[in-house]
């Protein structure tokens, strides 16, 4: 299943994609980031998330991709 989100991703709309997104069992989701137009670092967080729990992200800006994958690094102490 495929959700296009657009707008902002900040902790507000994290948090409650996070919800909705706990609630979805019908297969593998993806996340299609084209019509993004900000991500906060809560943002980065969740999306970061999403990706360790299987979700794939497309059409990602290659700074929230940089960022996620700084983000990534830092939390695995690397």
């Amino acid at each position: 299943m495929t959700f296009s989100l657009s707008g902002e991703i900040d902790t507000a709309h994290a948090s409650e994609l996070r919800t909705l997104l706990a609630r979805e069992s019908n297969g593998p989701v993806c996340l299609d980031l084209t019509d993004v137009t900000l991500v906060t670092l809560d943002g980065v967080t969740f999306l970061s998330s999403a990706e360790a729990e299987g979700m794939v992200l497309v059409n990602c800006p290659d700074y929230v991709r940089r960022w996620i994958a700084e983000h990534d690094l830092r939390r695995s102490g690397r």
